[in-house]
């Protein structure tokens, strides 16, 4: 019966759908747990937001950010990342400790830009990973931008030189204003061959059905 084909080619898409799936390698990727699994060093005033606070806990409740503060630093759920003031000769950073393989991997995130102050545009943020903090390489950068009120979906992508363990995340500093960070992620990046062998079953499996009028023979037989 046709009952059995659908079976088969959902069976198709699932194992195709489950090749192509990566897993999510950073934890608690909103910040919805605080700060748990990262590892934020240096700086002065950075902090998780809450949207649902009147003010940010840690961080300085400063009236120039109303009616941005809390709300403006969440993107989704109910908290996000508020990055503060730093210094260029001392930038601050965020991350994660994480196993990773040789192969290619993507960072995305969403980030915007509070700055307001009547003063030179100087800040910074950049994905980074390394075997350590002391030894980071810069994978992708941003410098001296104005005020975003609109969330920036950013999507980064390095290659690791050898299997085993790394620091991967962000390093940032603001010399008046605040960068809002929300939604992290990372992932080894699919190969495009693994595309290609997941649907060659799947294109064999429609070409056939299309050679017999959509059903096997015995399907045929059966529906007599």
């Amino acid at each position: 019966m046709m009952l059995k084909t659908k079976v088969r080619l959902g069976l198709l898409l699932l194992v195709a759908t489950t090749a192509w799936a990566a897993p999510q390698l950073f934890t608690n990727t909103g910040f919805e747990s605080g700060l748990t699994g990262w590892n934020l060093v240096g700086a002065d005033y950075n902090c998780v937001a809450n949207k649902n606070a009147g003010s940010i806990p840690g961080c300085p409740d400063d009236p120039t950010l109303t009616p941005f503060a809390p709300r403006f630093y969440v993107r989704s759920g109910n908290q996000g990342m508020f990055l503060g003031y730093g210094d260029w000769s001392a930038p601050a950073t965020l991350t994660q400790t994480v196993t990773l393989q040789q192969a290619r991997y993507r960072v995305d995130f969403y980030y915007k830009e509070h700055d307001t102050y009547a003063q030179p545009v100087d800040n910074l943020l950049e994905v980074v990973f390394g075997p350590d903090l002391a030894h980071l390489t810069s994978a992708w950068s941003v410098v001296d931008v104005t005020q975003k009120n609109s969330w920036i979906l950013q999507t980064v992508r390095f290659n690791t030189p050898a299997a085993g363990q790394y620091v991967v995340g962000f390093r940032f500093y603001n010399v008046w204003g605040e960068w809002a960070l929300d939604d992290t992620s990372l992932m080894k990046n699919p190969e495009p061959g693994s595309f290609v062998l997941s649907a060659v079953p799947i294109a064999i499996f429609i070409w056939r059905l299309r050679r017999r009028g959509g059903v096997s023979p015995a399907e045929r037989a059966s529906a007599r």
